[in-house]
């Protein structure tokens, strides 16, 4: 389990100790109960990572092992993830060097397990040198000092002879999870518009039998072809009808699966981006796929028959989309293709047989 995960796991399981209590406080031991961990003495490190953490965000009022005290923010974890604040960490500035110097203090100091995650306190100087400088002594100090007062680091171990630090939960969001964040944006923008020639909403992606592979690389091979401006995307996991996310992505689907399909059945093969991260409400994770578009390739083709049980594409289909719906491109959709391929190789095409 990641960090990130651990710290939203923690605060849920604080919020459902706090509703099961007094209505004044909640305990260390209600909340592991909760958390439904068999947490020894030695084990509590974790938990109170968390907790400093949550404390730091104003979501804990209070954190002793007898008295823990949720704040309004807190309550809002009940119907809202933590992930909704990542778009405003984001925000935060810092210099190419303080940013290499995070990253790698996050590599190091965060340790998972399969339940839980625990941060380790780690020397300043030997992040330097993992990043590949020849620190002197103490040159770590005033990069920690800095990311202290922006809070991305605790140095709260640091002493005049050892300079260890540890990143905060909003200092591992900053350097560890901008992809998930950059992702979740873009799909919100696009959730706006819903499914247009250029985009493609999926309940879900599956890739096992012959006819999910058929039905896959016609969408993306629509979408690859299909002649609009702007970049191309398939997002798994939304509910047509509501537009709610739904359906986590199926974890073996991966780039390499991706590409070992498209360069089977597609001539010349199709080129994509796949990202899969968590979705704003902590439910699970969206899949994201960029079809990239190369206009000195089109038309993109199936490269050999792919027959299912219900569905089946031929060698030498060509597909577009017609605003959302993919259909066999028509010759005349063929010979524009043709043609904007031959173009943008520099190619003359042969001259229209006269009437």
């Amino acid at each position: 389990m990641k960090y990130v995960d651990w710290v939203e796991t923690v605060v849920r399981a604080t919020v459902e100790a706090f509703d099961a209590g007094n209505g004044f406080a909640t305990t260390e031991s209600a909340v592991v109960e909760k958390l439904g961990l068999d947490l020894g003495e030695e084990q509590r490190e974790p938990l109170w990572d968390a907790f400093r953490d949550l404390q730091r965000m104003g979501l804990l009022e209070s954190a002793s092992q007898w008295d823990i005290q949720i704040s309004q923010e807190a309550r809002k974890t009940r119907v809202v993830s933590l992930r909704t604040s990542w778009g405003k960490i984001h925000e935060t500035w810092i210099e190419p060097r303080q940013a290499s110097f995070l990253a790698k203090l996050c590599e190091m100091s965060e340790q998972r397990a399969e339940r839980w995650a625990h941060l380790e306190p780690v020397q300043g100087d030997d992040v330097l040198t993992a990043i590949g400088e020849t620190p002197t002594r103490a040159e770590s100090v005033p990069l920690i000092m800095s990311l202290e007062k922006l809070g991305l680091v605790d140095a709260s171990h640091m002493t005049m002879g050892s300079f260890l630090a540890f990143p905060t939960y909003f200092g591992l969001v900053l350097a560890t999870e901008k992809v998930a964040t950059t992702g979740q944006k873009l799909i919100l923008d696009l959730l706006e518009d819903w499914e247009t020639t250029n985009v493609d909403f999926k309940r879900e992606i599956h890739l096992a039998t012959k006819d999910d592979k058929a039905e896959f690389v016609r969408d993306v091979l629509a979408l690859a072809n299909t002649q609009v401006t702007g970049d191309r995307h398939l997002v798994s996991g939304f509910e047509p009808k509501t537009r709610a996310f739904t359906t986590p992505v199926d974890p073996r689907i991966t780039q390499d699966t991706i590409e070992n399909i498209l360069n089977e059945f597609t001539k010349p093969p199709a080129t994509v981006l796949y990202k899969a991260f968590p979705w704003i409400d902590g439910s699970g994770d969206v899949g994201l796929i960029e079809v990239v578009r190369d206009r000195s390739k089109v038309p993109y083709r199936v490269s050999r028959r792919l027959a299912g049980e219900r569905k089946a594409i031929e060698e030498g289909d060509v597909y577009v989309r017609h605003s959302s719906h993919v259909a066999k491109a028509s010759p005349a959709e063929i010979g524009d293709l043709e043609a904007e391929g031959a173009r943008a190789r520099g190619e003359s095409m042969p001259a229209p047989d006269p009437l």
